[in-house]
């Protein structure tokens, strides 16, 4: 198994060797490079360049996706109604984008170490940490772009008209019930939040939970609107007006007008 790993590794190494842009038989620094400070091997630093040039290119390519994904959280974390997780998103985007990415990552680098070797200590483990650098650039790199990320996602958020939220709501297109409109759907029908029910795919669960996560409360289901067709009067998709008490009349704007 080792010589296969031996000579996969060869393998890649020729590869790249080969197909090299900068120092491969027909890089750019081996055909124009020639005699100058750019040229390859010991007459020059192109072998240096090239080999910055693909951790720079790695980096990037690594810390991009990991940076949109914690930004995307923190993003949510900043609509969030929970007072905590914005407190948390505010201080977070504030601190990273206000330091030098120098200095996060020697906080990542430098600063990690020393964490992972007090906590370390205390479990009789006074051995040296080290943390790999390229995954502390990559990491720190991340975490600095999210700081930023996090911002424009915001501003995308915000700039999504009310509108199509509500529409959104009315028709059900929703994660998560909004904890406010689940406590006014228990205060109404006076229903036990802790009650355990059983649901599809998440097997038992609390009531409020339930109506939190796993079921549909923002639709009138057609059976619904069938019983209850009297009381009701629908516009737009989307949209209906409900007539809570049946001895009152409708307003002007919905009294039915047949033509004269």
């Amino acid at each position: 198994m080792s010589g296969l790993f031996s000579a996969l590794g060869s393998l890649w190494t020729w590869l790249s060797t080969i197909f090299d842009p900068l120092c491969g038989p027909a890089g750019l620094f081996t055909v124009f490079g020639q005699n100058t400070m750019l040229a390859c091997g010991d007459t020059g630093w192109g072998d240096e360049l090239a080999g910055g040039l693909k951790v720079t290119i790695a980096v990037a390519v690594l810390a991009l996706p990991l940076g949109l994904v914690i930004g995307f959280f923190v993003a949510l974390a900043q609509q969030s109604e929970e007072k905590s997780l914005r407190l948390a998103a505010g201080v977070f985007t504030t601190i990273f984008r206000g330091l030098p990415e120098l200095l996060t990552l020697f906080i990542i680098y430098y600063g990690m170490q020393i964490l992972l070797q007090s906590v370390l200590a205390r479990f009789g483990y006074n051995g040296p940490i080290e943390i790999n650098a390229f995954a502390a650039g990559m990491f720190a790199l991340a975490i600095v772009f999210s700081a930023y990320c996090s911002e424009v996602l915001v501003s995308a958020f915000k700039a999504i008209p009310k509108g199509q939220y509500e529409a959104g709501d009315a028709l059900g297109v929703r994660p998560l019930n909004s904890r406010a409109l689940v406590e006014e759907w228990l205060a109404v029908t006076g229903l036990d939040a802790d009650t355990a029910v059983e649901v599809n795919g998440a097997g038992e669960v609390p009531f409020a939970e339930a109506l939190s996560r796993h079921l549909d409360i923002t639709r009138v289901s057609p059976d619904l609107l069938r019983e209850h067709i009297r009381q009701v009067k629908t516009g737009l998709p989307g949209m209906a007006y409900v007539r809570l008490d049946p001895n009152l009349d409708w307003p002007a704007n919905l009294q039915v007008k047949l033509p004269q």
